[in-house]
This record gives structure tokens, sequence and C-alpha cells, in this order.
């Protein structure tokens, strides 16, 4: 038996000092058994050994048993204490029971009671921490910016032109932004009411001068005719002018008329209608049948062309229409107002303007 207790003993220590520091079993201090864990500073058995050898003496030495064995710990007589986590160290031992070498397996780490009431805790199995893995270098992707929103493009409402005002009698206005109208009460009146307007940059019409007396033909006012005194009805252009005078200032071509100034009324002279500057004595046409101008004052003071049967000219349709100076009696034909009137309105007058004369009954 003593034999028998010594080898015992001896197999015992021999697997102790096969243990590293790290991993021998601590002795339980007064307990009488101690589990299958180990209680230094190494590591935890993953299970306790089911063949606890017992020493002699004051305590129990617990022998790490193979993993695997399936065997139930025993209780530790002692209080238990948890030391802090150390570093990690793995323990290889041989069991007791002869059947060869086996690897424990790796715990937490450990540190021996100190104070040598108890074991330590139980068994812990330490689960590896997977090796940190990096994600995967992405390359950025390059996006491009979302476009800025187009501006819409800005669109102008179409203007609406500004209609007409009423002139109080027909008018054909074509390109004209100058306009003056005569109007009469009636087809026999021989006097009449004159306005001149303009167009606004607007698109509207304003009256400019006016309304004054205007003189009409002694035969009242309707189709041009050279049988008839009567003032033309409809609307004429106005592109030049004339005087005995000199230019008041007028934009329009002027004529300074001299002794052989003439304008035609010979209905079968080819320059019917139109001035001609010739010696009396030399005229292409019947002197009789025609005005001498720069004697036909103050009439012809100052006197602007209305373009009545002119283009083209048309045999016995009229001529020598004027817008002149009036001595306040009916005319031949033409239309006649004051002198003082009369010039501004030339002045006013310009050829880009295109501007008109309309007559009519209102």
């Amino acid at each position: 038996m003593l034999v028998t207790a010594l080898l015992a003993v001896g197999a015992i220590v021999a697997v102790i000092l096969a243990l590293p520091d790290g991993g021998r079993a601590t002795a339980a201090a007064g307990s009488g058994t101690a589990n299958g864990t180990s209680g230094t500073t190494g590591n935890r058995a993953s299970a306790p050994t089911p063949g606890t050898a017992r020493a002699a003496g004051s305590g129990v030495i617990a022998v790490p048993a193979l993993p695997g064995s399936g065997a139930p710990p025993e209780e530790s007589a002692g209080t238990s204490s948890y030391p802090e986590a150390g570093p990690t160290a793995p323990n290889t031992a041989t069991t007791t029971d002869g059947t060869g070498a086996g690897a424990l397996a790796a715990v937490n780490p450990g540190a021996a009671n100190p104070s040598g009431t108890g074991a330590t805790g139980p068994a812990v199995t330490a689960v590896p921490t997977p090796p940190a893995t990096s994600p995967p270098p992405t390359s950025a992707s390059k996006t491009t910016p979302p476009a800025a929103p187009s501006t819409p493009p800005t669109t102008t409402a179409p203007k609406t032109p500004a209609p007409a005002p009423d002139f109080g009698i027909p008018v054909s206005l074509g390109n004209a932004t100058q306009l003056i109208t005569v109007s009469a009460p009636s087809k026999a009146a021989t006097v009449g009411t004159l306005r001149a307007w303009e167009k606004t940059s607007a698109g509207a019409w304003r009256v400019v001068y006016g309304p004054v007396t205007a003189n009409l033909g002694s035969a009242g006012i309707g189709p041009a005719s050279e049988s008839y005194s009567r003032t033309p009805l409809g609307t004429f252009t106005l592109t030049e002018a004339f005087g005995a005078l000199a230019n008041p200032g007028t934009a329009l071509p002027y004529h300074v008329t001299g002794p052989n100034d003439w304008w035609v009324s010979d209905v079968n002279a080819p320059f019917y209608n139109t001035m001609q500057t010739c010696a009396k004595a030399s005229c292409p046409f019947n002197t009789r049948l025609a005005e001498h101008l720069q004697t036909v004052t103050p009439y012809y003071d100052y006197a602007v062309v209305m373009d009545v049967n002119r283009s083209p000219v048309v045999k016995g349709g009229g001529s020598a229409f004027f817008l002149h100076v009036t001595v306040g009696k009916p005319t031949e034909g033409c239309i006649a107002i004051d002198k003082a009137t009369l010039v501004k309105i030339m002045r006013w007058l310009k050829p880009a303007a295109h501007p008109r004369i309309a007559t009519g009954i209102g």
C-alpha cells in the first residue's frame, strides 16, 4: 500500500513539474478538494479532469484532464475569486490516466488566489477573436455633380398693339407715325377742323397741334377732280414743300420758288401735276393753265404738297393740291390754315415718320 501511494504521489508530482509555471494548479488551503481548472497565473482549462488525485496533507491538487472527457467538475471547497485578465499562454500536460500526452485548451488568463483559502473560479473557455480585417479598398467613384438647372429662357409676351384712336374720319395709316386729319361736317362744307397727331413709342396716338380751323375748297369736299374746286377726299402722303420765303425749318425737301417756277395744271401737257422751272415764253405747256408759284402770295409763302394724283398721274384727276397759308376764304381745292400753325407743323414733319394727311366728313 505504501509503495502504491508513493507511486501515485510521484506521478502527480511529475505531472505538476511538467506544467509551465503559468499553468500549475493551486493547492487548496484547507478545503480538501480542488476542481479541475487551472488556478495560477496560467490559463483555465476548458474542462475539469475526471480523475482528480488527492495529495496527502493539507490540500488537494487539481490535475487538468484531457479535453472531451465529459466528467463533471468538482466543487471548490473554498471561496473563489476571479483575478484580472493577464496574457494568454497555452498549456500542455500529460494525463494521469496513462493515456498519453494531451493539449490543454486555451482559456482566459488568471492569477493565483492570494488568500490561499480556496480554489480559483470556474473555468471559462476563451473564444478566439477573429483577426481584424480592413474593408477592401474601394476607389472613390467619380460622380459628376448634377448640372445646375438651366434657367428657362425668358419669354416676353407679345405686345398687343394699341388700338388706333378714333380720328373722327376714315384713315389709312400705312407706316405713318405722323398724321394730319382734316374733318368737315358735310361734303359741302368749306370750313373744317385740322389736328396733327403722332404715334408714341408705346404705340398710342396723341394730338400734337390743333384743333385749328381749316379753309376748304369752295365746292366742299369730295373726290379729286380738275373740273371742281373741291378738297380731295382720302388719305395722302406728304413728301415735299416749297415757298416764296426761305425754309422755315422743315426736314422735308424744300424748294424756294423763283420767277420761273410753275405748277402745271394743263391736262394735255406731259408734265401735268408737276413743278416745272422755265421762262414763260419757253415753257412746254400752256402757262395760262399753270400756277406761277412765286406770285401767289401770301398763300404760297409756305406750302406742303399733298400727293394727290401724283403716282401715277391720271389725266384730269386733279392737280396742285397743297396745305398752305389761309386768307380766311375758301380755296380752289387746297387746305389753308394760319401761317404760325403751318410753320410749326412744317418744322414738326419728318420724312422718316412717313407723314400723311387725311380728309373726311365727320
